[in-house]
């Protein structure tokens, strides 16, 4: 494959064919990601009005061309798009059940927290004969609580 190269240039010439950049760098990834998946441009003349433009296309082994997806857009998407669907060589319901595992004890971490920080604060208005402030965090008031009478804000 005979590469010409153009110094801060879009396009690139290979093997005869005028390509984007861009393009190029993308399906380069594609090909990286898996040898039997091709990315093909539909002709416009020959496409329908409501047909995707890229297609990204697997050689099975009987020789045909089954479409893996379709993209409106030659962008980086398509990559992430490829990782998401192939569930031959990723778990998906594991990742989203270690993400849902993760998000769930961080949960009960900051409700831990923020249980250990209120404990504080009522053993020390317990422990008190006289009074004690603090702040609201909704309105931004300090709050004073006495013993002997309801509490004051100010």
């Amino acid at each position: 494959m005979t590469n010409w190269y153009d110094p801060g240039g879009n396009f690139l010439l290979v093997a005869g064919q005028v390509v984007e950049r861009d393009a190029l760098r993308i399906a380069e990834k594609i090909r990286d990601y898996d040898d039997n998946l091709v990315l093909l441009c539909l002709q416009p003349e020959e496409a329908n009005v409501s047909d995707p433009p890229f297609v990204v296309a697997e050689n099975c082994k009987d020789g045909k061309l089954r479409i893996v997806l379709q993209a409106w857009k030659l962008d980086d998407q398509i990559i992430s798009r490829l990782y998401a669907c192939d569930t031959h060589r990723h778990d998906v319901y594991n990742a989203l059940e270690s993400i849902e595992a993760s998000d769930r004890r961080e949960r009960e971490r900051r409700f831990e927290e923020e249980r250990e920080d209120l404990k504080d604060k009522m053993l020390h208005i317990a422990g008190m004969k006289s009074s004690y402030s603090l702040r609201d965090e909704v309105t931004g008031e300090k709050i004073t609580l006495f013993d002997d009478r309801p509490a004051e804000r100010s």
